[in-house]
């Protein structure tokens, strides 16, 4: 078991404005795995997630002349290979060298 979080904060600036992204997301998660190997190793695993990655992200858009709007930013998860990490997948791949 686990508990993860993404957080985003930024601000991506044009010429007439600018947009601020301030998100987190956080989820309590459960993963299988196995670690194969001795000195070095490999390690795959896949869980589930109880909060999936949200499909929308807001905004804030802040023009020059100081007016803002929140914006609603959505991500294409139909039939894209990636929709699966967005309904609670979680696959995870690692290597190491173990001591």
């Amino acid at each position: 078991m686990s508990y993860g979080n993404i957080k985003a904060k930024g601000t991506i600036v044009y010429q007439e404005f600018r947009d601020i992204v301030d998100t987190s997301h956080g989820s309590l998660n459960v993963k299988l795995g196995a670690k194969l190997g001795g000195l070095f190793y490999f390690r795959p695993e896949i869980g589930y997630a109880f909060s999936p990655l949200p499909e929308t992200i807001e905004t804030t858009r802040v023009y020059n002349d100081g007016n803002s709007e929140t914006r609603r930013i959505s991500f294409d998860t139909d039939g894209t290979p990636y929709a699966l990490f967005f309904s609670g997948f979680m696959a995870n791949i690692g290597i190491g060298f173990a001591f």
